[in-house]
């Protein structure tokens, strides 16, 4: 009877041994899927994070200036790049779990011994597909933040630009002054000046003075930057007088009110801060 005993125990241990290796198997099988799933959001945190440390993204007010400027031009593309990858690593791990899954119901097969390790291994394949499926969501919920971003920076660059027109057109309109040069009578002819006072004589007036117009017209005029402009080309490389009230102090060539061949200017804006207006008229 004792002899008869051993091939029974050996056959018993046997069997132990083959399921202490199944269950070693089934145990590295279950850990290498929840490894992949946790990676993958791992991946899915580190996107957040970095999406969450756009200036602005989170408060839904885009910071201008050095905060917006230190992110690089392409962020959001970068980010749907990875997004992307992520989606891929998902896809990836739930294709693996269903293969491991399947492989690892045949390697438990109908062994009533192992039933209780065959559904706690199910109950953790559902907990793993389960966090597949969040994992899911938060991937568009992420991918939404993006689209999000992008329309805000691009509202963004409009409403630079607009204001960036506005200060441009403001500041076109500070700097802008008009010039009028011309012989006496054209200027008349013009509305740019006016004959003032004098004894009344009738058809004469002697003792006239040539003045600026109170509303000249304004395409009359040739309109300059006075920020750009410091040298103003006369015609002929006559003699002009300046008429309009401007000091020619501020001029690095004049003689007394009279200036010949080009105006230059040499304290553009004392120069101007008198009148925006310049006249000048040809000399005989």
């Amino acid at each position: 009877m004792r002899q008869q005993a051993a091939p029974s125990a050996t056959s018993r241990a046997d069997s132990l041994a083959r399921e202490l290796a199944r269950l070693k198997t089934v145990s590295a099988e279950k850990d290498s899927a929840l490894a992949q799933v946790r990676e993958t959001q791992d991946v899915i945190d580190a996107i957040s994070r970095e999406l969450s440390s756009i200036p602005g993204m989170d408060s839904r007010h885009i910071v201008v200036g050095n905060g917006s400027e230190s992110q690089p031009a392409n962020i959001q593309e970068l980010i749907a790049q990875k997004i992307t990858r992520a989606r891929q690593l998902v896809e990836q791990s739930d294709a693996t779990i269903r293969e491991r899954e399947q492989r690892i119901t045949a390697l438990l097969g109908e062994n009533d011994s192992l039933k209780t390790e065959a559904a706690t291994f199910r109950e953790s394949i559902e907990t793993m597909l389960a966090m597949i499926d969040r994992q899911r969501a938060e991937l568009e919920r992420l991918t939404a933040r993006v689209a999000e971003l992008e329309t805000a920076q691009e509202q963004l660059k409009r409403e630079n630009s607009e204001l960036s027109d506005s200060v441009g057109a403001l500041r076109a309109r500070e700097n802008a002054v008009y010039v009028a040069v011309g012989t006496e009578s054209e200027l008349l002819r013009a509305g740019v000046v006016v004959r003032r006072g004098g004894a009344n004589m009738g058809f004469w007036r002697p003792g006239q003075t040539l003045m600026p117009a109170r509303n000249p017209p304004r395409n009359a005029f040739r309109s300059l930057d006075m920020s750009q402009v410091r040298q103003i080309d006369l015609p002929d490389a006559a003699s002009y007088r300046i008429i309009s009230n401007h000091n020619p102090a501020f001029l690095t060539h004049a003689w007394g009110e009279m200036v010949r061949g080009s105006l230059e200017i040499r304290d553009a804006e004392r120069f101007w801060e008198s009148s925006r207006f310049l006249i000048l008229v040809r000399g005989d």
